[in-house]
Parts: C-alpha cells; structure tokens; sequence
C-alpha cells in the first residue's frame, strides 16, 4: 500500500520555484566576451525552511558570484527535487545544485541538455556519500529483513539516497520493494522522513549521509548532521541498520547550451569558493567539506540506468 503524506502532495505539486532574491545590481569590473550572452546568474536549489544556515549562506553567495563573474546572480528555492528539474526545463534557471536522481532526470528530460561539472569533496577525499536505512533507537529491527511487512519512509520519489537508490539495492537482492514493506510513505523531504521514523508514523527511513566523522554529530555531512546542527534531533534517537553505496555526491549542473567560457569561469568561481567565502560554501556543501572536484556524465552514467529502470517499473505496475 502506498500513501502520500500532506507533505509529499504539497512537494509534488510544487513545479515551479518557491522563492528567489530580486537581482541586485552587479558593480563588478569584471567583462568577459560571454556576458554578452549570459546577463545572469541563476542558480536553483532545495533547501528546508529550517535550513536557516543555509538560507543565510546563500546571500553573500550572491555577492560573491557578482564579484567573480560580472553579473548579478540570483538563489532560486524550489520546495522539492522535481521543482527544480522543471524550473530548468522550463529555462527558469541555469545553474542548479541537485541529487544524482535528479540530475538523471534533467538529463533525460532535456535528451542531454544539462552537463554536471563538480561536486562536493568529502572530508576523507572521496567523492561518495551514502544512502542509510534508519529506525527509532527503541525499535527491534537490526536488519532491512526485520522490516518486512513495516512502513517505510521515503524522502521523495526523484531523490537518490531516500528513494532510488535503495529501491535498485533491494531489486538486486531479489527483494520487490512494493511488496516487502506493508505500507510506503512519501514523507516530501528528508527532514520530514526522519521526523515521521522518530514520531512513529514510520517504522523505518532512508536517506543521505557521509558516514563520516563523529557519530554524535550526525557526521561530517547529511541530514543527520543538518538537523542535529539545528537541534532538531540527537543521533541517539535513531539507529542505522544498513547503507547502500557509496554514491557519487550530486553534481552543479549546468546548461550544456552556456558559453564555455561562462562555464569555465563559473567553475573557478566555484573552486575558489571555500578559500573566499567559508560560510557560502558551507551552505552550498551542507556541511563539512574540503571543497570541489570535476565531474563529468560518465559519473553518473550508473544512476541513469537506475532512473530509468525505476521509471519503467513505475509504468508497469
């Protein structure tokens, strides 16, 4: 049986952005042969509400995409992944910072529009994260078996950690996800997956973390790491039992239709962000991170095949 929460209908009818910053003037003296192209910056993202670092971060941002490049820029939220797929789509954005999944389906929707070009580095130097099945810290279940037959929570169906991931995991283990558990649960979001696992409206979670660094500050990155910051939760009020991966971390896309020399300088903007603007760059890493590596499609080659194949079971079901 599948239900979809208030949060889940509300995410999943959210298409286009939730809110943007009007443009500010840009008195940078940088010029370049592009910006007669590219008047601005426009970058797309998801980030909670709750998310105040993040929110905060993001406005020096702004200023230090102007000082970098010569054009204003502007932060657009949107309040669930497949928002800021459509924004792109719909040419509402050119820049966005997205989950694996999510970069699949840009990148299938636009039949190789879209172009990844860096990723967040994690503290130990890889480049992965992982997807990680949690309950309640007073649950019995030790082991995605001890599951069967329970309600699990999923943070949104086009997220990689909290959906598609996991769903390809159980398949190759001969597992039908639709079938194992008793009840499925789109919770709308990753912070509303782990509060419905801890309130008891879900026996058990999914979703994204380091698995990095110390245990009792939710790890180097994540969303334990994220609401723990926020005081939102303490990690001995859920247990992980199990992790799929390691994933490569989600890609800046872009445009592949820029100017190469907008790229170009936008990646060193990017590069050069932690050293220049510590707090932009921790809003934008969502926590501890050493700083950016290239990417390119190759990386993701693997979560498109999954896509697609999660795509083309949801058709035959």
């Amino acid at each position: 049986m599948i239900l979809m929460t208030r949060f889940g209908l509300a995410a999943m009818a959210a298409l286009t952005l939730a809110f943007g910053s009007a443009a500010q003037a840009c008195t940078s003296t940088v010029k370049a042969d592009w910006q007669a192209q590219v008047k601005e910056a426009r970058f797309g993202l998801t980030t909670p509400e709750t998310n105040t670092t993040a929110r905060t971060g993001f406005g020096t941002f702004t200023d230090y995409i102007c000082s970098k490049l010569g054009i204003p820029a502007r932060v657009f939220n949107a309040s669930d992944y497949n928002g800021v797929a459509q924004a792109m789509n719909a040419g509402q954005i050119d820049i966005a910072l997205v989950g694996p999944s999510n970069y699949a389906q840009m990148w299938m929707q636009s039949k190789g529009g879209v172009m990844p070009i860096l990723t967040n580095l994690e503290v130990d130097g890889s480049k992965g994260y992982f997807s990680v099945l949690y309950v309640k810290s007073t649950s019995p279940a030790q082991k995605l078996e001890d599951l069967k037959g329970k309600t699990i929570a999923y943070a949104d169906v086009n997220s990689t950690s909290g959906y598609l991931f996991p769903r390809a995991f159980m398949r190759a283990q001969g597992i039908d996800p639709d079938k194992f558990f008793g009840k499925t649960i789109f919770a709308g979001g990753h912070e509303q997956g782990v509060v419905a696992v801890v309130g008891g409206q879900a026996d058990a979670g999914v979703t994204w973390s380091s698995l990095v660094g110390e245990h009792a500050t939710g790890y180097s990155r994540g969303i334990f790491r994220r609401l723990v910051e926020q005081k939102l939760l303490k990690m001995e009020d859920v247990r992980v039992i199990g992790k799929f991966g390691p994933i490569v971390n989600g890609p800046v896309v872009v445009r592949s239709s820029l100017p190469q020399g907008f790229r170009d300088a936008l990646t060193k903007a990017l590069v050069e962000l932690p050293k220049e603007n510590p707090a932009a760059f921790r809003a934008l890493a969502s926590g501890e991170s050493p700083g950016f590596a290239a990417v390119t499609h190759a990386d993701y080659e693997a979560i498109v095949k999954m896509r697609q194949a999660e795509d083309q079971a949801r058709r035959n079901r």
